[in-house]
């Protein structure tokens, strides 16, 4: 139901006032057009693959987290075995690579994200306590 503007309530007497009468023809034919859109629809949701389950959301998050964890943690390791700060950004490059390359594989792309924040949010806080010193 349509309420709110004096325009609204307006259109709302008009079309009570004279209510549209369609005739069987009119009411088949609207019938067919429903049923044909109905199948168009069926026909392409039948080639969508289904959403995911919630255990896979699940264990794409778990996943993306480890990733990103680990890829903070090779950056920081690396930085304190070497003790320079060039190495991790060394380290943080290759991780890059990586990262992009498993990217493109589709059961490693949710990982793949989570590396590729991990490893910019260490080269970010590694560049800041350089610059701050």
């Amino acid at each position: 139901m349509v309420v709110g503007s004096a325009t609204a309530k307006m259109w709302r007497a008009e079309l009570s006032a004279a209510p549209v009468l369609l005739d069987s023809s009119e009411i088949n034919a609207i019938w067919n057009h429903l049923r044909t859109q109905a199948a168009r629809t069926d026909e392409r949701e039948a080639t969508e693959p289904p959403p995911p389950t919630l255990a896979r959301l699940y264990w794409n998050a778990s996943a993306s987290l480890v990733a990103a964890l680990v890829s903070v943690l090779a950056v920081l390791y690396t930085i304190r075995w070497t003790g320079t700060a060039w190495s991790g950004y060394a380290t943080a490059g290759v991780a890059l690579l990586l990262g992009s390359v498993a990217r493109r594989t589709a059961w490693l792309r949710y990982p793949a994200l989570g590396w590729l924040t991990g490893n910019v949010v260490i080269t970010i806080a590694v560049i800041a306590m350089q610059l701050l010193g």
